[in-house]
């Protein structure tokens, strides 16, 4: 068996980390292969991405965003589907599943009907920015 050497750190095999000692064969750390040996690229895997875009997910209220509504930076996410996943199908340009939402109404640039029952509300809001957008989407009530 040939044995593949990782790309971040040449020179490096399982198998040899583990006959020197680095790695007991009893351990209980999981050691990812694809990472060590180089099998993926270096780029961001979509649950990273999920992740990082959760935490930048905040409250927001209509008031602060109202001046982004005036750009035209503001996209609508329907209650029924995951921010979060929206968000991360924006950011990584997944173009067909974006498509079909754009079609079925459930993202959409925020209209002026929906902008001003907002107003009337005013509502928790959930916001995360995906350059150039800011999608919102109405927190769902506890």
């Amino acid at each position: 068996m040939k044995q593949q050497h990782s790309l971040a750190f040449p020179g490096f095999s399982i198998g040899n980390a583990i006959a020197s000692g680095f790695f007991w064969r009893n351990t209980d750390v999981i050691i990812h292969i694809d990472f060590f040996c180089g099998q993926q690229p270096m780029t961001q895997e979509p649950s990273t991405l999920y992740a990082k875009l959760l935490g930048e997910t905040a409250s927001i209220t209509w008031k602060e965003l109202e001046p982004f509504f005036a750009k035209g930076a503001l996209l609508w996410v329907d209650p029924g589907l995951d921010l979060i996943a929206a968000a991360e199908a924006v950011a990584t340009d997944e173009g067909e599943k974006v498509a079909a939402w754009l079609a079925a109404d459930k993202v959409a640039k925020l209209s002026e009907t929906r902008a001003l029952d907002l107003f009337e509300r005013d509502p928790e809001l959930w916001a995360v920015v995906v350059s150039p957008w800011i999608m919102i989407q109405e927190r769902a009530k506890a």
